[in-house]
């Protein structure tokens, strides 16, 4: 009697290689969507973070003893808003309260500052993320675009406080407000908003 058992060799059946690859592939692209996703939330936390840096670095200027061109204290310093991929600070030396005086030469040419103009300081935003919407706050309650073209944050000696926020819409006309708010989005879809108070408060949320 041949006592020796025979021993079946086993394996991967092509149905169940296939399932086992099916996962991998899952699980891969769960693991890639999500490092997406944390990418783009640091990527426009930092650029929020930037936003309320610039912000609170024209409130510094404008409440301390920065000395602007003609060696003068008395201009205001700010930041403006417009368009959905820069934005700019700026000092006004025209004291018109705004960035840019329809009257006076350009300040820049949409991508860096020409010198000794108003422009300081010219920031891009890149990575994908833009500036959805800025606005006075009230009309940032609601769905939709703004209906402002521009938006200028300006502050002056001795007031840590905005004045003014001043917005001008589409059609030329401007508007001054106590509180203002500027909406980041990433290309995900995620969203940060600054916001702007009139007692001179900065926050991100």
């Amino acid at each position: 009697m041949d006592t020796h058992k025979k021993t079946k060799e086993q394996g991967f059946t092509l149905i169940e290689l296939l399932v086992s690859i099916g996962i991998f592939f899952i699980i891969t692209a769960l693991v890639f969507v999500n490092q997406q996703r944390f990418g783009g939330t640091i990527l426009l936390t930092n650029l929020a973070y930037d936003v309320a840096l610039t912000i609170r670095q024209a409130q510094v200027y404008g409440i301390s003893t920065k000395v602007s061109a003609g060696n003068s204290f008395s201009h205001g310093y700010g930041i403006h808003f417009a368009g959905n991929d820069s934005f700019i600070l700026f000092v006004d030396l025209d004291n018109s309260d705004s960035y840019i005086t329809p009257s006076g030469p350009p300040s820049d040419d949409g991508t860096k500052c020409f010198a000794g103009t108003e422009c300081l300081n010219f920031y891009k935003v890149s990575k994908g993320n833009t500036i959805s919407r800025f606005c006075g706050r009230n009309d940032c309650s609601g769905a939709g675009v703004s209906d402002l073209a521009s938006l200028d944050i300006i502050f002056y000696r001795p007031f840590p406080e905005p004045n003014p926020i001043r917005g001008f819409k589409q059609n030329g006309a401007s508007q001054d407000y106590n509180d203002a708010s500027i909406i980041l989005t990433s290309p995900q879809g995620l969203t940060k908003t600054v916001t702007v108070l009139k007692s001179g408060q900065i926050s991100i949320r």
